[in-house]
């Protein structure tokens, strides 16, 4: 019994160490695919994917990407349809009621500059010129008004027998009368404004009034204006020696 035990103790460990360099090998060959090769230019390994899993079942699957969350895609959607909008023109109704608006106040300050022109010509007419303008120098402007008045001028020029300035009255003697007329053209009334002061003067200023009448009819336009407001005559000594 002592002889076969010591006989086969180195046998069983020559065996075990045979087979654990065989399993080793084998395990090495498995591990590099069964692909490793020795040559003369040294050892060349190629990689392989180890892949876990029962042996013999299905091929594993692809990882796909985690995808973003649809909610942030269309967020990011809508943040892209939002900033054409932030860049729209303006509204072209808008800008374009502010600018009749403007034009509006434009004409409005043309015309005020006008009257007031109009004004300041008919006002100067007391500087020497005599002629006929509207009520106490205004109310009656206009193309029509102005050819309508300086018709009326004309009839009371001709008819007007001026005192010699310097010898019977002054150089700067004046009168003004208000005159209202009918809308025939007919004299209503005529009342003094402002006297000159020297009778000869003021009476042949009213003669001429007088005597020139009736007066063209005047237009529609001007009809309650002559007959509630009437017409200042302006008459001037000066404007004699011009």
């Amino acid at each position: 019994m002592m002889r076969e035990d010591s006989f086969s103790q180195p046998l069983f460990v020559k065996a075990l160490v045979i087979s654990g360099i065989l399993h080793l090998a084998l395990f090495v060959w498995i591990a590099f695919g069964g692909k490793l090769r020795m040559g003369t230019e040294g050892m060349t390994v190629i990689p392989v994917t180890l892949v876990s899993g029962p042996v013999g079942g299905p091929p594993p699957q692809k990882v796909k990407s985690e995808a973003a969350p649809p909610s942030s895609e269309k967020g990011e959607a809508k943040e892209a349809k939002r900033e054409p909008d932030r860049m729209k023109k303006p509204d072209k109704s808008k800008s374009k009621a502010k600018s009749k608006e403007e034009e509006k106040k434009i004409r409005s300050a043309i015309e005020k500059i006008k009257r007031e022109a109009e004004s300041e010509r008919l006002s100067s007419q007391s500087d020497g010129v005599s002629g006929v303008v509207g009520p106490y120098g205004g109310g009656l402007t206009g193309t029509i008004a102005s050819f309508y008045l300086q018709e009326i001028w004309d009839a009371i020029r001709r008819n007007w027998s001026m005192p010699k300035v310097g010898v019977d009255v002054p150089k700067d003697a004046r009168v003004s009368f208000l005159v209202k007329l009918s809308p025939s053209g007919q004299i209503i009334s005529v009342n003094m404004l402002k006297a000159s002061g020297y009778e000869l003067f003021d009476n042949s200023a009213l003669v001429a009034i007088k005597k020139a009448a009736p007066f063209s009819a005047p237009p529609s336009m001007l009809v309650d204006t002559l007959r509630k407001e009437g017409i200042e005559v302006r008459f001037f000594a000066e404007e004699s020696s011009r």
